[in-house]
């Protein structure tokens, strides 16, 4: 289980972020009809590899090179860029239910992966007993 960790503190902090994108989400949603309302979204990608890069690094051997990560994580930012009605809002209902979803099962993926190391943690302990 080498590396388990830093996998977990990885997994744990995708689900995170995900968990803000759904309430991003849900706020979209719920403002659909709301005037002059304008969608939010939470950027994760470059800040998924930036929480990768935080994550503790051991040097085994001193002339290996120091790590060193952006500080700063997901961040909620508001659409601007576009109009769906003539009252300003921009929320489509469709595309952030399609994300919502994504969110959803991508969310349960990881929560899937997370049990399997769990598993195999806990095999490994009661095997051990044996």
């Amino acid at each position: 289980m080498e590396g388990w960790p830093v996998t977990e503190r990885f997994l744990g902090a995708r689900l995170d972020q995900l968990l803000l994108k759904q309430r991003v989400v849900a706020e979209n949603i719920a403002n659909a009809n709301t005037p002059g309302y304008k969608r939010k979204d939470v950027t994760f990608p470059a800040e998924l590899e930036r929480a990768g890069a935080r994550l503790p690094v051991w040097r085994t051997h001193p002339e290996h090179l120091p790590v060193s990560a952006p500080e700063g994580g997901p961040r909620v930012v508001v659409d601007s860029t576009t109009v769906m009605r003539n009252d300003i809002n921009n929320v489509d209902v469709e595309k952030e239910t399609a994300s919502l979803a994504q969110a959803q099962i991508l969310y349960n993926a990881l929560v899937e992966q997370l049990n399997r190391g769990y598993k195999r943690i806990s095999l490994a302990v009661r095997e051990g007993r044996a």
